[in-house]
């Protein structure tokens, strides 16, 4: 397949789940992908699925890339970039009289800080019709992603995952001189949906919806309840 052929593709994201299978797409499709990895484990794990087709750097996970790691690596590797995804693992599920200060502030300093400033510092390598795409994912699966919207012991998961969307519809105004478009995937799955099933919805964001920026995009399987346990 040449789908993604003359593309160059940023995917921010752990070793299993959404990310890679991003990865993996893309380099069927024939882009040049560089994956960013929580820890130097998850780069061995995420080297030994794609090979040689992708280059895989590690990230120091939850504290922002102050040192310009990511961005030399991109433009080492790739040049400009046309599409930059970023994953973040679900957050811990709790309710809201057992979170700690500490739960709190490690949760929104790996979903929304690290993604924040992430995208702060690959702004300068997007090329322009470009696009962003924020997701959600459970690791491994993201059949087990909680649905957030009032299931008990989702507070801190919803309150990042809002926090996403509103950062996404800043970004889309402030980009679109540029035509870079912004979008985020709200992965809230019953048991029968998959990691693959984020993905293509990723993946047809950054690639087909040519016109749309600024949507929090649902990918749920449909309106069957699923409410997550707490244990």
């Amino acid at each position: 397949m040449t789908r993604y052929a003359g593309k160059e593709a940023v995917v921010v994201g752990g070793a299993t789940g959404t990310g890679l299978v991003i990865a993996t797409r893309l380099v069927e499709g024939g882009a040049k992908v560089l994956l960013a990895v929580p820890a130097e484990a998850d780069r061995a794990v995420a080297v030994a699925q794609l090979g040689s087709s992708a280059s895989v750097v590690a990230l120091d996970a939850g504290a922002p890339d102050t040192g310009g790691k990511l961005p030399a690596a991109v433009a080492h590797r790739l040049g400009a970039v046309d599409f930059l995804f970023v994953t973040t693992d679900i957050a811990r599920l709790a309710p809201t009289e057992d979170v700690t200060e500490a739960h709190y502030d490690k949760e929104f300093a790996a979903h929304t800080k690290q993604t924040y400033f992430t995208v702060q510092a690959l702004l300068p390598l997007m090329a322009d019709d470009g696009a962003i795409v924020f997701s959600t994912s459970a690791p491994g699966d993201a059949a087990a992603a909680p649905r957030t919207q009032g299931a008990p012991g989702t507070g801190v998961a919803g309150m990042t995952q809002a926090a996403l969307a509103a950062f996404a519809q800043v970004l889309s105004a402030e980009l679109a001189e540029r035509r870079i478009r912004v979008n985020t995937l709200t992965p809230r799955l019953c048991p029968r949906g998959s990691a693959e099933d984020v993905a293509r919805a990723a993946l047809s964001l950054a690639v087909d919806a040519r016109f749309t920026s600024g949507l929090q995009l649902a990918v749920d399987g449909g309106p069957a309840p699923f409410v997550p346990s707490l244990n």
